[in-house]
């Protein structure tokens, strides 16, 4: 039951987020008729405004409408920036189907599963109890008091497998009773409702540091949300991260620190500029860099560890007195067509160049494997002197100059070196 309770929740989210299946977008926020006056009319202007939902073509957003379980995680991936796609096999969700990405990624972050018939039913509708329980999970919230609680009216009415998730939504304030003092947790969710939780969920779930200085205790601490670093000449020390940690846009082209930091979850660099973030002494899972405006620089110090770096920008990727593996693997993804230029320093296990880029530079250090895929567009790749590829698959046309030596290399019919 829990399994299914919580999949109907995933549904729900994508209605708010998304009215149109495949994430079209109609009407302008300004023409929307049906939101002014509403209870949620803040939440919902500020979403439609970011262009995280959208409004019907007959130009209603339709609040009170309840929402699907496949909407629902549609809603709560993009609000959380979830991109990770984990394996499915539901026999109610075809490859083809709008939602089969939106369920891949909820299953990979964790905070949904399926029913025990392998369904995922994406088009029922997600209940408040259901709700709860998938933004308690996103929170890592621990186990709340598991009897049932008596701050409710309908109290009785509340199972055991959704007890501990509303009494966290409730503590927090994220769910509230309705006026007659009731939870009623199997009332369907609404798009509104969906949408001003979901709100105060990420509110709820991240640490802004926006001032310049040092954060961290002497010893090792624990944060169980996501953090974001908001501004330049910020330095996090001595942390464990058991969500995400954002560098933002808000850091612009200055400097942010990392020392002694783990980061369970994903950590997404977002600004930044050419002599900026510092990683030493850390621990990163995995690395997401996408950095719009210019190319950033990311350098890798001390005992540093990143097993995977997703390069989506320009990138300046460094590895500086290491004595820790470094940068393991880097890969450059498709996700942009803007003109793209990646500088490397330092020793890679593997690079794998998937996506079109003007010039990538190798200035110092080794790479074990240098793979690029076939049918890209590449201007130059530079091996600068004393660079060693120890071994190139080379599938796409190049140019590639410099002193460095390549050890062994795999040319495919499509490539061509000049």
């Amino acid at each position: 039951m829990f399994k299914n309770r919580l999949l109907m929740n995933t549904w729900l989210v994508m209605t708010l987020f998304i009215l149109i299946p495949f994430g079209h977008i109609y009407g302008n926020s300004a023409q929307l008729n049906d939101i002014k006056g509403h209870w949620a009319e803040g939440n919902l202007q500020e979403w439609l405004d970011k262009g995280i939902v959208a409004g019907y073509p007959d130009g209603t957003f339709r609040p009170d409408q309840v929402i699907s379980r496949g909407e629902f995680v549609a809603l709560v991936n993009r609000a959380f920036h979830y991109s990770d796609k984990g394996s499915i096999s539901f026999k109610d969700i075809e490859p083809t189907d709008w939602v089969y990405i939106e369920v891949q990624k909820a299953i990979a972050h964790g905070y949904i599963d399926g029913f025990n018939d392998n369904t995922f039913r994406p088009n029922e509708q997600i209940t408040r109890q259901e709700t709860a329980v998938i933004l308690s999970k996103i929170l890592n919230l621990k186990d709340a008091a598991m009897e049932t609680s008596t701050s409710f009216e309908d109290s009785n009415l509340i199972p055991s497998w959704s007890i501990s998730a509303i009494n966290n939504m409730a503590n927090k304030g994220i769910m509230t009773t309705y006026p007659d003092g009731m939870f009623q947790p199997q009332r369907q969710m609404t798009r509104a409702e969906s949408v001003a939780t979901i709100q105060r969920t990420l509110a709820a779930s991240k640490v802004v540091y926006e001032k310049a200085g040092v954060y961290g205790e002497l010893t090792k601490s624990t944060l169980q949300t996501n953090v974001v670093i908001q501004s330049a000449n910020i330095t996090l020390q001595n942390m464990h991260i058991l969500g995400d940690l954002i560098l933002a846009e808000g850091i612009g082209d200055g400097d942010a620190y990392l020392d002694r930091v783990q980061v369970d979850g994903v950590t997404r660099i977002e600004g930044g500029g050419m002599n900026s973030i510092h990683i030493q002494n850390s621990q990163i899972g995995k690395l997401i860099i996408n950095r719009q405006e210019s190319a950033v620089r990311v350098v890798a110090e001390g005992e540093t560890v990143i097993r995977e770096t997703q390069v989506l920008s320009s990138a300046i990727i460094e590895e500086s007195n290491l004595s820790g593996e470094g940068f393991v693997d880097v890969a450059v993804l498709p996700e942009t067509d803007k003109k793209r230029d990646i500088t490397l320093a330092g020793d890679f296990n593997k690079f794998s160049l998937n996506a079109n880029v003007d010039e990538l530079k190798i200035r110092s250090g080794k790479i074990k494997n240098l793979y690029i895929e076939k049918e890209l567009k590449i201007r130059s790749i530079i091996l600068e002197k004393n660079v060693i590829v120890q071994k190139l698959d080379l599938r796409s046309k190049t140019t590639i100059t410099g002193e460095g030596q390549i050890q062994e290399s795999l040319l495919s019919d499509d490539a061509k070196v000049h």
